[in-house]
């Protein structure tokens, strides 16, 4: 009897131990495989993250590229109607409204390079608010492109429409047909050429083209300039930039 209470005691035993062992290595198999599945969603969370990083970088970098590819195609078009403007100054004795045209005309060059400085403005502005997403070689691909930027841009537009004495011709034709449309020069014009045998027209012409011309010479170094800024080598510049981040996306 002593020995089937003994032997029925030991079977609890056994089984309430190997229960107790199965419940410990159970837990210790769960806990490895939820300790797995946490590094794994991890993982998953940090590729997914670096991914949203590459395309955020990607999609920043194209607009960028996308938007100095339309300034630098803007600064070449100024500088190409600079020389046309240039071309089409008057000659000799020439009507009072013929010349506030012109000078209208080239007073609506500088302020497009002014519009060309200000999309350029923002243009740093979206940069700057991407820049902690870059890597060092976009940094130093946009830093370089705008240098160059500012130094093209400041060759040409130092001398466009800013001598004093243009603005002051510019400044009279305004007073004449704008401000005071029975300015003498409007009312009295024809009559002050005929009595002076066209003098007066001829002194007032000669004037406002050497004043022009005197500035229109200091134009040609930024033209020169911008024609010939490679602008193609810091466009392949983010291209291969570009390429890289798009290669590196998960």
């Amino acid at each position: 009897m002593d020995g089937l209470i003994a032997t029925v005691v030991g079977g609890v035993i056994v089984t309430v131990l190997g229960a107790i062992l199965a419940f410990y290595f159970g837990g210790l198999r769960e806990e490895k495989r939820q300790r797995k599945e946490a590094q794994r969603a991890q993982r998953d969370q940090q590729i997914e993250k670096q991914r949203k990083l590459g395309e955020r970088r990607l999609e920043a970098l194209s607009e960028i590229q996308t938007r100095a590819r339309a300034l630098v195609e803007d600064l070449r078009a100024l500088a190409e109607r600079v020389p046309r403007h240039i071309e089409n100054l008057p000659e000799g004795p020439t009507a009072f409204r013929t010349w506030f045209e012109y000078f209208d005309a080239y007073e609506e060059l500088a302020n497009k390079s002014a519009s060309v400085s200000s999309d350029m403005a923002s243009l740093r502005a979206y940069y700057r608010r991407y820049e902690p997403y870059f890597e060092p070689t976009a940094h130093g691909i946009f830093e370089s492109f705008s240098k160059e930027f500012d130094r093209q841009h400041t060759l040409l537009s130092q001398h466009l429409y800013t001598s004093g004495a243009v603005r002051a011709d510019h400044q009279q034709m305004k007073e004449m047909f704008i401000r005071n449309p029975n300015h003498p020069l409007i009312l009295f014009g024809n009559a002050l050429q005929i009595a002076s045998l066209g003098t007066f027209n001829w002194l007032k012409s000669r004037e406002y083209g050497q004043d022009l011309r005197q500035e229109f010479s200091n134009l040609i170094v930024g033209i020169k300039s911008v024609r010939k800024w490679d602008f193609e080598a810091h466009d392949a510049a983010f291209d291969e930039e570009i390429q890289k981040i798009s290669d590196a996306l998960p």
